[in-house]
């Protein structure tokens, strides 16, 4: 016999013999309380069994009921559970060790410890265009203490999306060694891995991450800075190239360990450290941990103070980085804080206690992940913020996921005196939808619009009582809170932004932001001085008095000032193949006219022009009568909706640009501003041979990138 006939037959007898080992590997664990540490993995039908070296461990919460499922995937989808604090430092477990079990495939992720279930998303679908999106679909990020076995942290990364890799890899840098991690990745987690992630996961120690094709189901056990404990994959053939791969069923006992020891003497840090998961330096053992300090923030003049409300639900270690940008902001050891938790949370009570900041718990009973649910939290903390402060005329309110300019308390102080001067004025964002690189660039500077309050946003004692006396109602389950204030008191009232922002959001890809508007979101600039000069004064100008040139009539007459003396710029080509405005600065005006009765998308030519020149193009709710207005490279340029803007004055008809169905087309082919994004996938491929199907090596990898700079 050749050895070329001699390759099939030997592989078949492997996978034969794999596949009754690992069989027996799985009823052995059923029957013994220790098991041998071995893993399998199964790749449709085929067994791949691997030994690992030593391993850590896993505990669950004391106050949950839950039974183990007969089928872990019809259940109804519950929300990832936090983990309980322990009232003392966590301690090995007598037993010694902890038994794993994991289902996950393309109807979500189970996990079980001991028996007890800790870690649930399944069938967590949601309507997306004409399809339903899998918001159970992804990378589930568990993160185990290796001498107790308790759950510190549980996450879902939506890496189907772009930008959900981003966080993924922040909580897999911020997570101490020796902690044991569980990566329960369920299809499609490959879309948007990107290559930092993957090498991550290479050095963990994984065989699989650079075999990971499209529709994979992956879990990986490891502990880390030391190596992987245990990994399986399954995978598709190019015969069974469906969308649900098959599942995979982990069960596996863990030993625990003691692992390092922080020499620290703040027993409340430490317990707090061997609870929770994801807080980096905050409890690294290395040296000094590191430590937010309200009492080393620049001093900044208050006459007085306006309370910040952080609103969350789950990620505290956010809650902690916000929090020390505050204090470091000048003011910030002058302004009082509160936290304002969605649900019962005994991490962000400890998180608390350790900052000694004020903890608020809403008793939310609206379904989780549900618009009302938000409405529900918003709501409570634009009601609990002035209750706390009764001597508080403003209040600002944060969402965790923020990231602050340095003049942040600064620049609401400065911005307070124009919410308390104009009665028409309702609040003030921090952010702004439309800037750029290239459309922001005075960092003094404010505009009005008629928008929605988010991403940091101040309001006054009124103009709170206003947005709760209209709140959307407990029954309006599809509407966002804050598209129905905008609804129900924009337009009689109006907002101020910054032309530069004081946030950034970086989040990921969601329920209602997808991971292409976040892309967009974390390439927005932000201010970066500590001191920015709002100066407001009624009666005169002192150095920058751009908030006062805010004020209504003044900033009407401005306006209209500014478009008298603007030169029509009238589209005849198409703006995404041939640019209108000048790329450089000319010290102008510009004022585009287009056909847009009013700011539905359906009449297309807002889409086109802002699309073209790479400002918001999801719609124009930032506008002020129908009118935008940005700086184009430095030179101030007016898009005005006709014929409803006040501000729709062309010397011709013909000066209003009216978009087409191929304009919409050719625009979508060709933004002007679009952050790069690298696309990378495997898919499975016929084998040439048994070993490459064996090894998992016959696979496509498509690559490309898409994106503009504008250029």
């Amino acid at each position: 016999m050749t050895s070329r006939k001699l390759v099939p037959i030997l592989v078949l007898l492997a996978t034969v013999t794999v596949f009754l080992v690992a069989t027996e590997v799985m009823r052995g664990a059923e029957r013994q309380p220790r098991l041998s540490h071995e893993a399998r993995v199964r790749t449709h039908g085929v067994y791949y069994l691997r030994r690992n070296p030593d391993s850590p461990s896993t505990n669950t919460k004391d106050n949950q009921r839950h039974y183990y499922p007969r089928d872990p995937f019809k259940e109804p989808s519950v929300h990832p559970k936090s983990p309980k604090a322990s009232s003392r430092i966590p301690r090995a477990k007598e037993s010694e060790s902890v038994q794993l079990e994991a289902f996950l495939g393309s109807s979500g992720v189970t996990f079980l410890v001991d028996g007890r279930e800790v870690y649930r998303v399944v069938n967590k679908t949601v309507p997306w265009g004409a399809e339903r999106a899998r918001l159970h679909a992804g990378v589930h990020y568990v993160i185990l203490n290796e001498r107790s076995g308790q759950v510190m942290q549980a996450a879902t990364f939506l890496t189907w999306q772009p930008e959900a890799t981003r966080q993924l890899q922040d909580v897999v840098m911020s997570t101490r060694n020796g902690r044991v991690i569980v990566i329960l990745a369920a299809p499609e987690f490959t879309q948007y891995l990107s290559q930092d992630i993957l090498k991550e996961f290479k050095n963990m120690g994984s065989q699989f991450s650079d075999r990971f094709v499209v529709h994979d189901s992956w879990c990986m056990i490891a502990r880390k800075g030391t190596g992987v404990i245990h990994e399986s994959l399954t995978t598709t053939t190019p015969q069974t190239y469906t969308r649900d791969s098959s599942p995979v069923r982990l069960h596996f006992v863990l030993p625990l360990t003691q692992g390092e020891q922080c020499s620290w003497t703040d027993q409340d840090r430490m317990r707090f450290c061997e609870s929770y998961g994801g807080y980096a330096d905050f409890c690294r053992c290395d040296g000094s941990p590191w430590t937010p300090d309200p009492s080393m923030g620049p001093d900044y003049p208050i006459a007085k103070a306006i309370p910040v409300a952080i609103v969350t639900s789950r990620r505290l270690y956010l809650v902690l980085r916000q929090v020390a940008q505050l204090w470091a902001s000048p003011g910030g050891r002058h302004t009082p804080i509160i936290i304002i938790v969605d649900g019962q949370n005994q991490e962000a009570r400890d998180l608390g206690r350790l900052l000694n900041l004020t903890v608020i718990e809403h008793d939310n009973h609206a379904t989780v992940g549900t618009p009302a649910r938000i409405n529900s939290i918003v709501k409570f903390a634009l009601s609990t913020v002035f209750e706390r402060h009764p001597k508080a005329d403003h209040a600002i309110i944060l969402e965790d996921d923020l990231q602050l300019a340095p003049d942040f308390i600064p620049f609401f102080h400065q911005a307070s005196r124009a919410l308390q001067s104009d009665p028409r004025l309702l609040f003030v964002n921090a952010f702004n939808y439309n800037s750029y690189a290239h459309t922001c660039h005075d960092p003094h500077k404010l505009y009005r619009a008629h928008g929605i309050p988010g991403y940091g946003w101040m309001t006054s004692r009124k103009g709170a009582g206003l947005m709760l006396d209209s709140w959307v109602g407990e029954g309006q389950n599809t509407v966002l809170w804050d598209w129905w204030i905008r609804r129900q008191l924009i337009g009689p009232m109006d907002m101020l932004l910054p032309e530069v922002p004081r946030t950034r959001h970086m989040g990921a890809g969601g329920v209602h932001i997808s991971g292409y508007d976040q892309l967009l979101f974390s390439s927005q600039p932000m201010a970066k001085d500590t001191h920015v000069i709002l100066s407001v004064d009624r009666y005169g100008y002192v150095g920058y008095a751009i908030v006062f040139r805010a004020l209504t009539p003044t900033y009407q007459e401005r306006l209209q000032d500014e478009l008298e003396t603007a030169s029509v710029v009238v589209i005849k080509t198409h703006p995404c193949e041939n640019m209108p405005l000048p790329t450089f600065k000319t010290n102008k005006h510009y004022v585009i006219y287009i056909n847009q009765p009013d700011q539905n998308n359906i009449h297309r030519s807002y889409f086109v022009v802002a699309t073209c020149l790479g400002i918001n193009d999801r719609d124009m709710h930032e506008s002020y009568r129908m009118m935008v207005t940005f700086p184009f490279y430095g030179n101030q340029v007016f898009v005005v909706a006709c014929p409803n803007s006040p501000y729709c004055l062309p010397r011709h008809p013909s000066d209003i640009y009216q978009a087409t169905e191929k304009d919409v087309d050719i625009a979508k082919a060709n933004p002007y501003n679009m952050p790069f994004l690298k696309v990378s996938y495997g898919i499975r491929t016929p084998a040439k041979d048994p070993w490459d199907a064996f090894t998992l090596t016959n696979r496509f990898v498509v690559n490309y990138t898409i994106g503009s700079d504008g250029r």
